[in-house]
């Protein structure tokens, strides 16, 4: 596990960013993400501020670990689990132009023996409908899958309605057999008690160690029915905070749970 973790950003053509993340005292990475825009540029300079309890959550992934990254965006960190935690990553992001660069991204670092994208959603039923989507640039977020809503819990008009295929969870792993999480993260703006009760199965499975899942914690009905559906499942609660000094005061947290170990 990394015992520390240094980064620094080098633009240094139109089209690509570098973060390069000193990993222990004695081995050095260099990871490369694809610079569409100001937004994905925006993104990657955050890596390690805009959500350091996630970086400390995926530090925990042990090496030939299966992480589910839901909400992948632009792959941040989908390319950190795969490049220095060694993990076997499965992105999902729905949004087309994130889709675009987080294969760039993977492409870039050379990950493709260890991570895999597919442009789907996941809700709690399988189904051809549309994504909901407020801004189509890449590196944008708050879209949702069949019903506009944020992670307010509030209706929006969506600016643009894009096919979108999705799926439950559980009926995802038992159609394509794909491999099996040990670590899900799922950070999708809105839709959290859909793929929640779309997946009670995989999250009842003894394989699945930890979830981290990104709630509005003011929505108190919603962030009830996810807590006491993956308790149900044998999770506890280990933390529940964001500690990112860009949103101090954001009642957008992280909820991970994990799975007592016997």
């Amino acid at each position: 596990m990394a015992k520390g973790i240094a980064a620094a950003l080098m633009i240094y053509a139109p089209q690509e960013s570098l973060v390069g993340v000193k990993v222990g005292e004695d081995k050095e990475h260099l990871l490369k993400f694809y610079r569409l825009n100001s937004k994905t540029e925006w993104r990657y300079k955050s890596l390690f501020t805009k959500e350091p309890e996630t970086i400390e959550w995926l530090n925990q992934i042990q090496p030939g670990e299966v992480l589910w990254d839901i909400g992948a965006n632009v792959g941040l960190y989908t390319v950190y689990a795969a490049a220095l935690r060694n993990a076997k990553v499965w992105a999902f992001e729905p949004l087309a132009s994130n889709y675009h660069v987080l294969n760039m991204n993977i492409e870039l670092n050379g990950l493709d023996d260890r991570a895999r994208a597919f442009c789907l959603a996941f809700a709690d039923h399988a189904g051809c409908d549309v994504l909901n989507v407020q801004s189509s640039k890449a590196g944008e977020a708050q879209c949702s899958f069949e019903v506009p809503i944020n992670d307010s819990g509030k209706l929006y008009t969506p600016k643009f309605l894009q096919g979108m295929i999705g799926y439950a969870v559980d009926d995802f792993i038992e159609r394509f057999n794909p491999d099996f999480p040990n670590h899900m993260k799922i950070d999708v703006d809105g839709i959290e008690e859909k793929i929640v009760a779309g997946a009670g199965k995989t999250l009842r499975d003894p394989r699945l160690k930890t979830l981290s899942i990104e709630l509005n914690s003011e929505r108190g009905e919603s962030v009830e029915f996810v807590r006491q559906a993956v308790e149900a499942a044998g999770f506890v609660l280990s933390r529940n905070d964001r500690t990112s000094p860009l949103y101090p005061n954001s009642s957008v947290i992280n909820f991970q749970f994990s799975r007592p170990q016997a």
